[in-house]
Order: structure tokens, then sequence, then C-alpha cells
């Protein structure tokens, strides 16, 4: 999927908000490049909204020890996955995003909620090792450039609407609420996630709707705000249980970004 450009990006962000005068006064000048560097520093800096809970705190809850969570990193990294009640299966050296080894597309749908994410990001805070950031962007990467991805016959993965295809708009919703955020913090002063990557992931938690010349965009938290309607009654015990996580949406977690909601 092809993103935004810097400029539509730019255009996009709340540049009003206190801390972001440098991005502000770089956009000003055209220079995008520094906007970028600029915008980055102030993204690392921020003090609010507050961060998920620590991953000590987590899995101090859980009784999860770093080293339960290194090995299942590792697995990860490996590009093994243990997913819906289903055996282990190891997948290529590039993960397709719809490929389905168990022939079951749930397994597919829950490859894409990134939940594997958040233990990378939990291995990477109790050991500093590079190599669990390296495998995150990598991922991110992929993903992004992957979709959208027709999973099984049924369902659409990364855009709002195919015929004949169910959107899987609520994957969007739990990615926000439960994946994507945590993992944006875990990893936010990692080497590995550098500016073109962490550009990348807010372009993708941007509202842009479509490049200027039409083509769509990847609208990955505008899919949450625009479907809700849709299925927050049929799924509204799951609805009360992401919003109270307090990161439903990127603009409550990113209000930078606010602007491309509206």
């Amino acid at each position: 999927m092809v993103q935004i450009d810097d400029t539509t990006f730019f255009s996009e962000l709340n540049l009003t908000l206190p801390g972001l005068e440098s991005v502000a006064s770089a956009v000003s000048g055209g220079d995008l490049v520094a906007a970028r560097h600029a915008l980055i520093v102030y993204m690392k800096s921020r003090s609010h909204p507050l961060p998920p809970l620590t991953t000590a705190i987590e899995r101090h809850q859980r009784g999860t020890s770093d080293e339960d969570v290194t090995r299942a990193a590792d697995l990860i990294v490996d590009h093994v996955f243990e997913l819906v009640g289903h055996p282990s299966q190891k997948i290529g050296a590039k993960i397709l995003w719809n490929e389905d080894p168990v022939d079951y597309d749930q397994w597919a749908i829950s490859l894409n909620r990134h939940f594997f994410w958040v233990t990378l990001g939990q291995a990477y805070e109790a050991t500093g090792n590079e190599k669990y950031a390296r495998e995150f962007v990598d991922q991110l990467f992929g993903w992004i450039d992957a979709m959208p991805v027709v999973i099984g016959t049924r369902y659409y993965q990364g855009l709002d609407d195919k015929e004949g295809l169910s959107s899987l708009s609520l994957d969007a919703g739990i990615r926000m609420g439960q994946t994507w955020v945590p993992a944006y913090y875990y990893f936010l002063n990692a080497p590995a996630f550098d500016v073109d990557a962490h550009i990348s992931m807010l372009k993708a938690l941007s509202g842009s709707r479509a490049l200027p010349d039409g083509t769509p965009a990847l609208q990955e938290g505008l899919q949450l705000v625009h479907h809700g309607e849709q299925w927050a009654l049929p799924h509204r015990r799951l609805l009360s249980r992401v919003y109270s996580r307090r990161v439903t949406c990127p603009p409550r977690m990113f209000p930078v970004l606010e602007l491309g909601y509206g």
C-alpha cells in the first residue's frame, strides 16, 4: 500500500500544539526533512498522554518472567507463530499477511492483529537486544507494504471496502486498542525504530483517506472511527473493553494527528 506523501501528512497535523513550534517552522519553510526529524524529537520528548502500563507492571500482574518473554519473542523473530489454538507454525522469511498454513481463515486474521508485537516490545524492554526492534520494524514495513490483502474467500484486510468481501475493520480496533500503541511505546527510543519507520507508523495511524490523485491510502486508525457505528451495538462489550484501555483511536493517544480525523 502506498502511503500518503510528506506534504499531505504534515498538512493534516495539528502543529498548533505546544512543543511543535520547530516542526511548524520547518513545514512553513518547506524543509520537510527537518520537519520529519523535529516531529520525532517531539514525539520522543512528550509526557502526555500517558503510555499504557509498563512491561514490568504487566508481567508482575501476570506472573510472567523475562525468560518467558524472551523465549516467546525469539520464536517470533524466527517467524514461528502459535495462533488461535493451533500448534506452532513456522512461516517464511517474508510474511505475506494472508497466508494460512492451517487452512483456517481465523489464523490469518489473528496474524494481522499483531499481538506478538507486544511480546517483541516486552522482550526489547527486558533485554535491550536490538534484534527485537529490528524484527518489529521489518514486520511493520512488511505489513504496510502488503496491505490490502484478501483473507480466505470472505474477508478484506487493510481498507474499508471491496465488493463482495467483508472488511476486517474490527481488527483495526483491536490493533489500535491492544497492540499498536503499546508496541509504539516499547520501541519509541529503539535505534532500529528510526525516523523513516517512525514516520511510516504515524502515517498509518493518520486519518488520511487518499493520496492527492485519489488513490486509496492506508487508513488504519480511520477504519475504527468510520466503522464504529456498524459494529458498536453487536460488539458493545468488546468496544467497552477497548475504550477502557485509553488507547481507543489515534487522536486520543496522538493528538498531533487529530486534524486528519475531522
